[in-house]
């Protein structure tokens, strides 16, 4: 064997074992990166991008608005329903004020102004009745209390004289203003009962005014009475609703 056979036998068994190691190191690299990398049938870690997006994102006002006023209605639902002494001494004292009234604006307590109180023609303000003196149908004012000429006329309440004067149709007159915006009318009275009076007198309730008489023309057919109204307010109000009245014709019925 020649030296130079010997020479290119040995240049191949390095070349062999040059190879040999790079297919080596090319397997355990493989091998390392297999170690290292995730499995290929497993997506990789991401984040939740949804439940970040709502961790960030501000909340509705609308929602944020309710949450509050639910948390201040739970807060004033547990506080305390007594009030603070001043605040119930200034309700106290509201309800008070708004309670009262002034005394001019109540009526008073009304009372017959003849004795006995005996009525033998009710009143008939709106629906006309009919009149034995005219012979005919027409409203009556009033009520007419059975009274005897000479019988002492009394005031239904305390007030103040704002008429004393001669009725052409319904005789001697005398009126008294009371609170309330009330007035009462006597009429039918006698002649002598203009002078006992003047107008801007005060009068006590029960004082006499004057005097049962025969003045009024258009009931003079009737028998003897009072013939007595009353005005709330400029309008002419059954005295019935006001008075204890006993009515002529219960009695008769009993």
């Amino acid at each position: 064997m020649n030296a130079q056979t010997k020479a290119n036998r040995i240049l191949a068994v390095v070349l062999t074992a040059v190879f040999a190691a790079v297919i080596i190191l090319t397997i355990a690299a493989s091998a390392a990166n297999k170690k290292t990398a995730p499995a290929s049938d497993q997506p990789p870690l991401e984040p939740k991008v949804e439940e970040a997006e709502k961790a960030e994102k501000p909340a509705d006002p609308a929602v944020k608005e309710a949450a509050e006023e639910e948390v201040v209605t739970r807060a004033q639902k547990s506080e305390p329903s007594e009030k603070p002494d001043e605040d119930k001494a200034a309700d106290g004292k509201t309800e008070e004020v708004s309670a009262s009234v002034p005394a001019e604006n109540i009526l008073p307590d009304f009372i017959l102004p003849v004795e006995g109180g005996i009525v033998v023609k009710e009143a008939s303000p709106t629906v006309p009745v009919w009149s034995c003196t005219m012979d005919d149908y027409r409203t009556h004012r009033g009520v007419d209390f059975a009274a005897v000429p000479g019988t002492t006329v009394l005031a239904a309440a305390p007030g103040t004289v704002s008429e004393v004067r001669r009725d052409p149709m319904m005789g001697a007159t005398v009126s008294v203003r009371h609170n309330g915006g009330a007035e009462t009318r006597y009429q039918n009275l006698t002649e002598d009962s203009l002078n006992l009076l003047s107008v801007g007198q005060t009068v006590a309730a029960g004082q006499p005014l004057g005097a049962v008489g025969e003045t009024a023309l258009v009931e003079s057919a009737e028998e003897n009475h009072l013939h007595f109204e009353l005005l709330i307010g400029g309008k002419p109000e059954d005295p019935a609703e006001y008075l204890p009245i006993v009515r002529l014709s219960s009695l008769t019925e009993d």
